[in-house]
């Protein structure tokens, strides 16, 4: 099933023509950074992984998570 998933990630990526390198992988990281900003510690549980350490090692962008915070209003006027 993982093959599958991948090669079929691989095609429909192609066919955006992007010409970036892009794997499916990247999927997983891009989740995790979302689910990190959402849920802060939290994560680690939904991720199976043992501790925020791993998360924050391997797995979250530290770029779009600042991006996340700027948008974040905590008095709305």
């Amino acid at each position: 099933m993982v093959d599958c998933l991948s090669k079929g990630f691989s095609h429909f990526y192609n066919l955006l023509g992007t010409n970036k390198k892009l794997q499916s992988k990247s999927l997983r990281k891009t989740y995790l950074t979302y689910l990190h900003s959402a849920l802060g510690t939290d994560a680690k549980h939904l991720s199976s992984h043992s501790s925020d350490a791993i998360l924050q090692k391997h797995y979250i962008d530290e770029t779009i998570v600042k991006k996340a915070i700027q948008g974040v209003q905590v008095f709305n006027e």
